[in-house]
């Protein structure tokens, strides 16, 4: 009966590898591309060990840095300092690639029905989720991989610290598609099970945040990352937590079998409620959305305000650290332009903010593809709602969403220790470039097909060359392709109304070419 269960395994595993290798790949070149740039970077703002050990004893001694980038612990090479600077943060992404993945290849190929499908052939009850297994651990071993690649070509890391920092990868990757397999059991939507591994993600972060300020080594040793940090690359290097981390990932997968045993296909253990008897109020595309994005947009607003705290919290000291540390006044005046620090660095901040609105918008727009191969699309055409207004009900509902989500930004920035005024005001003048990046995204959604990609790829590409870019030296006309290198530098620089105004444009001609687009082909694609 056992061997019964697993029947099929190995194809559904081909079949995961051939739809998921996307994330396999794109893994393994980000995590690289990362720690190569991020070593470009630190060579730049701290290039020598005296620059790092006053990083180490002053901005890295914040609490607000403590929870976000966890202990400084090795000033004496550009892999510890880059491995500071960017490791925990890529930990908590390959916890939500592998979740992602994993929960894709189970609990979303039962909802779309695919999953009975197949459960109608030769294919046992425990296929899917060893398929999803076995993809999601393909992504984390990517990510180790282009980890340690990244640290020994980037930062000249030895073999054994690049490994260290790659088995550190595998800590808190295994740990994530273990939750993600037992979330898949209990979550009946894929979306809720991602959901609620993306927050057991995040708690164990805080907790680890939380610890790390406090110095708590055994609250520190509960959480995934706190076994990657207990590795210590570039220090006195230890496997023990590669031992605790796959003790834990086998846990984790046995509880997701024996769950998986008391389900029916296409349900949950946690059953969702019913909803209201009357749908009187959702009669539009637009009402709809709002109803559907009501949790999502309250956790985004959360996650906005604590990053508004966390900026506002290193504005009264940043003049201080600047001078302390020679190498970053310069890099964050290639971010925020020229002006007094503060201002630079509220400028530079708040652009990122604008990066993370954009990220909430995608997120709400790309409902559009989700609902067109899940049929929902279909249904929705087939009532009297056009074309135009399906799809851009998600889009007038992300774009009148995102003055105040910037405007959240920089109240909490303002309150937590900024000039209020200017922090609302850096973080406002961002809505253009965030309005071209979502409307980018629609137009993806429009296309269809593999344009698709156009949502999340934009804003990757904004990233990379509008802040990454500017810390390493790309050139001007490659910078340009940003539109946020385009918004005014407030507070450092005078506002000027021609920049927005042309954005605001760009974005309301990708919305017009979206709808065109939408209008002349086949739904679905």
């Amino acid at each position: 009966m056992r061997s019964r269960a697993w029947a099929g395994t190995a194809g559904l595993t081909r079949l995961a590898l051939s739809t998921e290798r996307r994330w396999i790949l794109g893994a393994l070149v980000a995590y690289a591309a990362t720690y190569v740039a991020t070593a470009s970077q630190i060579r730049q703002i701290a290039g020598t060990v005296g620059e790092r050990v006053g990083l180490q004893g002053t901005v890295a001694q914040t609490p607000a840095f403590r929870v976000l980038l966890g202990p400084f612990e090795h000033p004496g090479s550009i892999g510890g300092t880059t491995l500071w600077r960017v490791g925990l943060f890529m930990l908590a992404v390959v916890a939500v690639l592998a979740a992602t993945v994993l929960v894709r290849v189970t609990r979303r190929a039962e909802e779309q029905g695919q999953a009975e499908l197949v459960g109608a052939a030769a294919v046992g009850r425990l296929a899917a989720l060893g398929a999803g297994a076995v993809a999601a651990s393909l992504v984390v071993l990517a990510a180790a991989l282009g980890t340690a690649v990244g640290l020994a070509a980037g930062a000249g890391a030895g073999a054994v610290d690049a490994v260290a920092a790659g088995a550190q990868v595998l800590c808190v990757g295994a740990a994530g598609a273990g939750v993600a397999a037992v979330a898949a059991q209990v979550a009946q939507a894929s979306r809720a099970a991602l959901g609620l591994s993306i927050g057991i993600v995040l708690a164990a972060y805080a907790v680890r945040g939380a610890a790390d300020v406090r110095h708590s080594d055994v609250v520190d040793r509960l959480t995934p990352f706190g076994w990657a940090e207990a590795i210590d690359p570039f220090g006195a290097v230890s496997w023990w937590p590669l031992l605790t981390a796959a003790v834990a990932a086998l846990g984790l997968m046995v509880v997701a079998i024996v769950l998986r045993g008391r389900r029916d296909l296409g349900s949950g253990l946690l059953a969702p409620r019913p909803g209201p008897a009357s749908a009187g109020s959702l009669r539009t595309p637009v009402a709809v959305t709002l109803r559907l994005e009501a949790r999502p947009a309250v956790v985004w607003t959360l996650a906005l305000v604590g990053f508004g705290v966390f900026v506002g919290s290193l504005v009264p000291t940043i003049d201080r650290l600047g001078a302390a540390e020679g190498g970053l006044a310069d890099a964050l005046r290639r971010l925020g332009g020229a002006g007094a620090l503060t201002d630079v660095f509220v400028g530079a901040m708040a652009s990122i903010g604008g990066l993370a609105v954009a990220g909430w918008g995608l997120a709400l727009v790309t409902r559009v593809h989700g609902d067109e191969t899940g049929g929902r699309l279909e249904q929705v055409l087939a009532t009297s709602a056009s074309r135009t207004r399906a799809l851009l009900a998600p889009a007038a509902v992300a774009g009148a969403g995102v003055l105040p989500a910037l405007a959240v930004v920089g109240l909490a920035t303002g309150v937590a220790g900024a000039d209020l005024g200017d922090a609302v005001a850096a973080s406002v003048v961002q809505a253009p470039a965030v309005w071209v990046v979502v409307a980018l995204g629609v137009l993806g959604q429009a296309v269809g097909g593999r344009w698709t990609v156009l949502a999340w790829g934009g804003l990757v590409v904004a990233t990379v060359v509008g802040q990454v870019g500017a810390a390493v030296g790309m050139p001007e006309w490659l910078q340009q392709v940003s539109p946020f290198t385009h918004v005014p530098g407030v507070p450092s620089e005078r506002f000027e109304i021609v920049p927005e105004l042309a954005l605001s444009g760009v974005a309301a001609l990708l919305l017009g070419l979206a709808v065109l687009a939408f209008r002349r082909r086949d739904v679905p694609r």
